[in-house]
Order: structure tokens, then sequence, then C-alpha cells
């Protein structure tokens, strides 16, 4: 995980918070509210990819929290016509290029928001991204990938 304050030799706190599937941020078993403390929670989430595990990190504090698949979904896009920003329900915005694509996990796209976590495209934007590589022919014979060319690069939205 890249973050300055975290030390594996630090005491984990236990901070009591799941995030489900549909990205509902929870505390201590009760839905959180205020999008403003899920925000200011956001900003100190990190993703540890190699064990697959979502920690809160401050200069104070550090804890995992549960996450069923992702803490933010895409719920909104901008697009030009070469530029595509996408952004998640928290306001993180993102511009998947070359370096940061959208890719397939289990047929459903994803992007990378900010600290690196992973966030899944709403079926809203994703039919409607879909349509726009519908009308860019991106769909790929060789391996059954339909792709959005967007940021000068080929993202993949959907395989059959």
């Amino acid at each position: 995980m890249d973050n300055k304050f975290f030390d594996p030799s630090r005491a984990e706190d236990d901070f009591k918070i799941t995030i489900d599937y549909n990205c509902q941020w929870f505390h201590d078993g009760a839905p959180m509210q205020r999008d403003r403390l899920k925000k200011l929670f956001s900003t100190a989430l990190h993703y540890d990819a190699k064990k697959d595990e979502y920690w809160l990190v401050t200069p104070h504090e550090q804890g995992r929290i549960i996450v069923e698949d992702t803490p933010f979904i895409i719920t909104d896009f901008k697009w030009d016509g070469h530029v595509l920003d996408l952004k998640s329900n928290l306001d993180h915005v993102t511009s998947p290029n070359a370096d940061n694509p959208i890719y397939l996990k289990n047929n459903l796209p994803y992007c990378t928001v900010a600290n690196h976590i992973p966030a899944r495209l709403n079926r809203a934007v994703r039919e409607k991204l879909i349509d726009i590589a519908l009308s860019q022919n991106g769909y790929n014979d060789d391996d059954k990938t339909l792709y959005l060319d967007a940021n000068d690069h080929a993202h993949p939205l959907a395989r059959s």
C-alpha cells in the first residue's frame, strides 16, 4: 500500500465501517447518512491490491474496513467525442487512459479513482457508454469484447 502514514507495526483500530455492494456506507451496522462524512473518510481510504484489503489511514489511526465490492460507484460522466471523465457517487473524478484504463471484472466495467481505489460503473453509465462504443464500431471479434475509444485508449466495456 502506498501511504506515508501506514505503519504495519502500529496497532490496528476498529472503525466498524463496512461498505456494501451498492456502495452504501455503514458504521456499526447503521447506514451513514452524511455524504460530507463519507467524503472525508474517502480521502483517508486506501486499497491494498496485493491483499485485497481496504484501510482507513490517518497520521494517528489506521484500520481495515470491510468492503463487499468497491467503495465507489461511477454515477455520471462527461463525453466530448474523444475525452471521457467519470464521476463517482462521492464526487471523485477520473479520466481513464492507457495508464489508468477501464477494466472488466466479472464482465462489469471498473476504473480506478483516488488512492488507487476501484470504482464500478453503474448500469446507466455503462449502458450509455456501450451505446457510444457501438456507434464507434468498437466490437472486436477476436476477443469478443466491446471497446470504447476514449482518451487515446481502447477501454473494454463488455465481453460476450
